[in-house]
């Protein structure tokens, strides 16, 4: 082999190279997002718990729906209430404003359960407490709330 195919294969590689670093540095955060989104299915409370804290933390909008997904299926499934305060309001109220359109849809559809309309209730007030949330919202958050207190629901 010559000394020019040596020089350009080895520049080639390092071009390759560079191109896949390059890569994996612009990818790293949909990678690790969509990781953390395919735990959120974890048989483990411990992996379902530490993606719901990272997704909340990455403030990621793709997680709400998954969020929401895992929630509503496992209401009477994988995760009590206390479970559903703790990784997944959090990781919502966390989330902010992105997750304010889905909660609304939760909130305005009577064949969600019951359960999980009430903890969306909640996560919107405390959001808009902190002043996350549009009026509409809130007035729609209060409503659920005193019709589904009507039904033995939890009060405002």
């Amino acid at each position: 082999m010559t000394r020019r195919k040596i020089t350009l294969t080895l520049a080639l590689a390092s071009a390759a190279i560079l191109t896949i670093v390059l890569a994996g540095i612009v990818f790293e955060q949909p990678i690790r997002e969509q990781w953390y989104i395919w735990n959120l299915e974890s048989d483990t409370p411990r992996e379902r718990w530490r993606a719901a804290k990272a997704l909340g933390k990455m403030r990621s909008a793709r997680a709400v729906v998954p969020l929401l997904d895992v929630a509503r299926r496992s209401l009477d499934e994988l995760w009590g209430p206390e479970d559903i305060d703790a990784y997944f309001a959090k990781a919502l109220i966390a989330i902010g404003p992105e997750a304010v359109g889905p909660l609304v849809e939760v909130l305005s559809d009577p064949a969600e359960p019951r359960d999980l309309r009430l903890h969306g209730a909640a996560i919107l007030e405390v959001m808009e407490e902190e002043g996350v949330i549009p009026d509409n919202a809130s007035d729609l958050r209060k409503r659920v709330q005193a019709q589904e207190w009507g039904r033995g629901g939890l009060p405002e």
